[in-house]
């Protein structure tokens, strides 16, 4: 096994870790304590920051699949864990409309979003401990690297809206949150499938 690829998914599994444990403790305390909406922008500003490490921890992963992509001698856990996070991605797609919060943001059910980070990063534990042999075919490869430049959008937004503000006080408003929700499930779940496809291909092999 490559020690780069045990690595890289490593850290983000530490990474989706870390954003499992914030998000836990900040509704928590929204559910304990809650407060009439008040904007601060310190507190905007470190909630943003731990949201990112959940971009980033899904970049880190597509940046180790760039060159290894695991399927012929993986271990049955990790192809059964694969299709029911890909099944559970695409329930988190179609579950907003269907129970009516269709609106300019995309916010699956709180519970359904609590489950696919945990199972998300008990994926990437497991991911880590398999055989990277195979090299990543290159039509995945170009797919990746278009999808970390999706997931890395809402950050560089938010970066230029930050700067935007230090300079001349105003806001661009280039809705980085918004886009945020969206690609932290689209991008995941086109090649959670992609995979989950080659995985089931490779089984039959």
């Amino acid at each position: 096994m490559k020690p780069s690829f045990k690595t890289t998914t490593l850290i983000a599994a530490i990474g989706m870790g870390c954003f499992i444990a914030f998000s836990a403790v900040f509704y928590s305390i929204r559910t304990l304590l809650p407060c009439p909406y008040q904007y601060d922008l310190l507190q905007d500003i470190a909630v943003r920051s731990c949201m990112d490490v959940l971009l980033i921890s899904l970049i880190v992963a597509g940046a180790a699949l760039l060159t290894c992509r695991p399927t012929k001698d993986v271990t049955k856990p990790f192809r059964i864990l694969t299709y029911v996070l890909a099944l559970l991605l695409v329930l988190a797609l179609i579950s907003t409309p269907i129970i009516g919060q269709i609106r300019l943001s995309f916010w699956p059910p709180l519970w359904l979003r609590f489950v696919l980070m945990i199972v998300g990063c008990v994926w990437l534990c497991l991911l880590s401990l398999q055989e990277a042999a195979e090299p990543t075919p290159r039509a995945f490869r170009i797919a990746l690297i278009c999808g970390i430049i999706v997931l890395a959008f809402p950050m560089v937004c938010e970066i230029i809206s930050g700067i935007s503000l230090l300079c001349s006080g105003h806001i661009l408003y280039l809705h980085s949150s918004v886009a945020y929700t969206w690609v932290r499930y689209i991008v995941p779940t086109v090649f959670l499938l992609w995979y989950s496809i080659a995985l089931n291909k490779a089984s039959k092999g």
